[in-house]
């Protein structure tokens, strides 16, 4: 996607046209809460709670203008800044849900290299995953409202061309299906006293802070060393996915990976990720895999503008195929899955890449 849009070059006319455009796709609204059902709308309602994917302590450490993913892909009628009150929000929860939910990990004392030994580890890891299938959830709820927001327009308009439309639409809907499966399981798993549902995959505290912070679930074809995941193109298969967090904060970097146990694909990967040679390769491999898988990571304002330019980040920022270019003609052109597993595949296997600037806020 990166590549593509190295071909475009709209006038200033043209992108205010598109921008107008593409405010026009209707995005999704919530009725009611996605954990208590409590109505938003109508007798009592309950606040609508503008939600952080990212814990806010955390982008304020960033910086206060966040560089996201755009300042990577280049899409000119896109901004690539996003302030801290507005940086990977998702709107699904009331305000008291939010508050009860991710009240553990959203604990800034947490994140230090005692994480293993003082608190409730498997209650922490499993408020972030339901957080990041929450996140997702709303990503693909607003998707799929801006596709048939589309949809409708070359129906009114008479228009034939709507074939990867619907098919966009599908694939939401199986998207859909999988986070909401999978937020009910984690629920569940909140009011379990197991102490074996997650199984810890990397973890590890910098004593320096990196330049960017993520936080999401990552669902990959591929991992770094070719063995694959996810058929990412069978939409009735639910996914392995493994969750990230990338914490700079307090002068340290906090990584922490994790997944439900058993799972005998994601053992192989943090297998390998224990044979290299240091812990920055093995944060580059991760941070590869996750900026392959979301758009879900900021980046520090303070980094030099030569970063957006590298090709690497650029290609596995753009591989995604989250990015439409729909206002130029009247279907979007979008990524094969097949295509876009195989192409991850080639992408995370060169993680060294990398630059290093990423990895510290200081250089």
């Amino acid at each position: 996607m990166s590549d593509l849009m190295e071909q475009i070059h709209p006038s200033d006319d043209k992108n205010i046209e598109i921008r107008k455009k593409v405010s026009q796709l209707k995005t999704y609204r919530p009725k009611s809460c996605k954990n208590c059902h409590a109505k938003f709308f109508g007798s009592n309602p309950k606040k609508i709670c503008n939600s952080h994917s990212i814990p806010r302590f955390i982008l304020r450490g960033v910086g206060v203008n966040l560089n996201n993913i755009n300042a990577f892909v280049h899409i000119p009628w896109e901004s690539s800044k996003t302030g801290v009150n507005s940086a990977g929000t998702f709107s699904l929860l009331c305000t008291d849900c939010d508050g009860k939910l991710f009240k553990e990990y959203e604990n800034p004392s947490l994140y230090n290299e005692n994480f293993l030994k003082e608190c409730d580890r498997q209650q922490v890891m499993n408020e972030i995953a339901m957080k990041n299938y929450l996140f997702s959830m709303y990503f693909h709820l607003n998707e799929k409202s801006k596709y048939e927001s589309m949809l409708s327009k070359l129906e009114r308009d008479n228009d034939t061309g709507k074939g990867s439309i619907v098919y966009g639409i599908k694939r939401e809907e199986a998207e859909i299906i999988d986070a909401k499966s999978s937020f009910a399981r984690t629920k569940k798993y909140s009011l379990s006293t197991q102490d074996n549902i997650y199984n810890i995959l990397y973890f590890h505290v910098f004593d320096y802070e990196f330049s960017i912070a993520f936080q999401d679930k990552v669902t990959i074809g591929f991992d770094c060393w070719g063995n694959r995941i996810n058929d990412l193109g069978d939409w009735e298969k639910r996914t392995t996915d493994f969750q990230l967090i990338v914490f700079p904060f307090d002068g340290k970097t906090f990584v922490l990976a994790f997944a439900e146990e058993p799972n005998e694909q994601l053992l192989r990967m943090a297998k390998s990720l224990q044979k290299l040679a240091n812990q920055r390769l093995a944060v580059k491999a991760l941070i590869s895999m996750a900026i392959s898988s979301s758009k879900n990571f900021y980046i520090s304002p303070n980094v030099s503008e030569s970063i957006f330019r590298n090709n690497y980040l650029r290609e596995l920022s753009g591989d995604i195929g989250l990015i439409k270019t729909d206002c130029f003609g009247n279907e979007p052109v979008d990524m094969p899955e097949t295509y876009a597993s195989l192409s991850q595949c080639k992408l995370v296997e060169q993680y060294e890449k990398i630059p290093d600037e990423l990895f510290d806020m200081n250089r």
